[in-house]
């Protein structure tokens, strides 16, 4: 038995509910077609753990109260928080995306969470601050191969980043390039056994820290 598709009057019954309420934004283990939210303030923490989206999830320019759950959601698109300010951490523990994940100057206040993430297509936090640490330990990032378009590579891309923590991204695969370009990170970056199959790219990237790369693998490297 599928789960019933949530409408769109379903999501700001919800919305509305929860700010009423002053409880944290429901959405666990809920089906979409897609989710749409850009623009908005959420004024607690949203929760879609486990949930299913058909599509994509569209959260540009939102700004969201409290922590984005978004641990073992299972999304057919991408996911958009470009610009987008977020009071809490971020979760993408267990996580797949078939189209990208996009966070591209993302504020986030928290912490960056996101082991065994899976993603086909590229990840971009370039331009994002995560004012505590970020975990990607375990993460794959797989080219995206669709007949009837390019090929979109693998990348993930940390250009321009600040990270005020730590970046942990051990055991790792990448299919493309990692990016950390005029990156900040001001405690270390753990590339342990990461496997990365185009280059790495730490060109003008300040690290406060160590970089540890004891059985990283990557085509070359450009510093």
């Amino acid at each position: 038995m599928t789960n019933k598709i949530l409408t769109k009057e379903d999501i700001e019954r919800e919305l509305r509910m929860a700010k009423i309420e002053r409880r944290k934004v429901n959405f666990r283990e809920k089906t979409f077609s897609f989710l749409s939210l850009s623009d908005r303030v959420i004024e607690q923490e949203l929760d879609l753990e486990n949930s299913q989206i058909e599509k994509d999830i569209y959260l540009a320019n939102a700004v969201i109260k409290g922590n984005l759950n978004l641990k073992g959601v299972r999304c057919q698109g991408a996911i958009y928080f470009g610009q987008g300010k977020l009071e809490g951490d971020l979760i993408l523990e267990g996580a797949s995306f078939k189209k990208s994940v996009n966070l591209v100057g993302a504020d986030i206040e928290g912490s960056l969470s996101a082991q065994g993430l899976k993603v086909e297509g590229f990840i971009s936090l370039s331009k994002a601050w995560i004012r505590k640490n970020a975990f990607l330990r375990e993460i794959k990032v797989q080219d995206l191969k669709d007949v009837k378009e390019l090929t979109i590579k693998g990348d993930v891309y940390f250009r321009e980043a600040k990270i005020n923590g730590w970046l942990d991204l051990k055991n790792s695969l990448i299919e493309g390039v990692a990016d950390f370009g005029k990156a900040i990170i001001e405690e270390f970056l753990n590339l342990e056994n990461t496997e990365i199959k185009d280059f790495l790219i730490l060109k003008e990237a300040v690290i406060r820290g160590q970089i540890n790369l004891q059985g990283t693998k990557y085509q070359g490297i450009t510093k």
